[in-house]
């Protein structure tokens, strides 16, 4: 038996929901323990990139999750 188109969408987008929301746990931790707060994290690098950088990515992460949810919801809705 062959699973619906919407399952099948259901369940890739929950494993890019997890992928997303474990990314973005990571970058606010990096942000939380890597970089002091102040004027002293614009100093630091971490594998190339400064604390702006890390804050974008956390930026663009959080707003990812955010379209995904909404996506999950409106799929899940009826």
């Amino acid at each position: 038996p062959q699973l619906p188109v919407r399952t099948i969408v259901n369940y890739w987008l929950d494993g890019l929901l997890a992928v997303v929301f474990v990314a973005l746990c990571w970058v606010a931790a990096v942000i939380q323990f890597v970089f002091p707060s102040g004027i002293e994290a614009y100093q630091r690098r971490l594998w190339g990139l400064g604390v702006d950088h890390w804050r974008l990515a956390q930026f663009w992460l959080l707003s990812a999750l955010a379209f995904l949810v909404i996506i999950h919801v409106t799929l899940h809705w009826n």
